[in-house]
């Protein structure tokens, strides 16, 4: 979607008239999970596969090509960036346009205007915990670090699993709503780009892949925080079938808790000293 975004910077034309094409030739049919995204590109619900047109001749009027998602050195979440490069633009331009597009809403008042009697509430920060349904990368005591950050009282906090048996426009409103996002790494913390301006994210572990989300919330310019304490992080489980490669990203983890709740209070100090409460 970034890339098509970008693309019709290029065209000159954010026009949502017109037919989408998947031009996807693998042997399996299309499956779009976050297809409801493209009603922010085009008012026709259906995006056509490109299967569709096999054998037929097909006629444009006009065409445009969006930029690759997987170019070499293109735009994507693991692109390469300089190391002071921040707070691009161009994503915060994509954040805007998907919101305003799709009718995702900013729930989020000051204190200034919901009053006195609200304002203690408006100080509390929204946490939206990303919990993993998958089988390696799980924090086995999560509900230990929920019970934390809940019992500090200084924290509304969200488990969200976002599967899909969740509709992506629902994940999307709760990651916009989300004053710090906390998840373990994997493609949930691509949720990063639709984060508000004074956001944090807290990347529990990054499984030694250091640049991926650090350069992606750099780029969208909120703050980022992740683990460095290894000593307060246990391995409890690991892949058999990858003990003779990388296999941080195939194990499950327990993390200590107190070095946990210090990580979301740096991150909660960068939204706090952003929303100036």
């Amino acid at each position: 979607f970034f890339n098509l975004y970008v693309a019709q910077h290029v065209n000159g034309s954010f026009s949502r008239d017109v037919n989408l094409v998947m031009w996807e030739t693998g042997h399996n049919y299309y499956y779009d999970i976050v297809k409801a995204v493209w009603a922010a590109f085009s008012h026709r619900a259906h995006v056509k596969p490109i299967h569709d047109y096999i054998g037929k001749r097909v006629c444009f009027r006009d065409a445009m090509f969006s930029l690759l998602p997987r170019m070499r050195l293109g735009l994507f979440y693991s692109s390469p960036i300089p190391e002071q490069c921040s707070r691009s633009g161009l994503f915060t331009a994509f954040n805007r346009h998907l919101m305003h597009r799709l009718n995702i809403k900013q729930e989020r008042v000051s204190s200034s205007k919901e009053g006195a009697s609200k304002e203690g509430a408006s100080k509390r920060l929204r946490v939206t915990f990303l919990s993993r349904q998958t089988r390696w990368r799980k924090v086995v005591n999560e509900d230990e670090l929920l019970k934390a950050l809940r019992d500090s009282g200084k924290y509304d906090v969200t488990l969200a699993n976002f599967t899909h048996n969740v509709p992506f426009l629902e994940q999307v409103h709760i990651s916009h709503n989300s004053d710090i996002f906390i998840g373990m790494h994997g493609a949930g913390l691509t949720h990063t780009l639709f984060l508000p301006d004074w956001a944090a994210v807290f990347e529990l572990f990054n499984c030694h892949d250091v640049r991926c989300y650090r350069d992606l919330a750099a780029l969208r310019g909120v703050k980022y925080v992740t683990w460095t304490a290894m000593d307060k992080l246990e391995t409890v489980e690991r892949s058999p079938e990858h003990l003779k490669g990388a296999t941080e990203k195939f194990s499950n983890y327990r993390v200590d808790v107190d070095e946990f709740m210090r990580l979301v209070e740096e991150a909660a100090k960068s939204v706090r000293s952003r929303l100036r409460l």
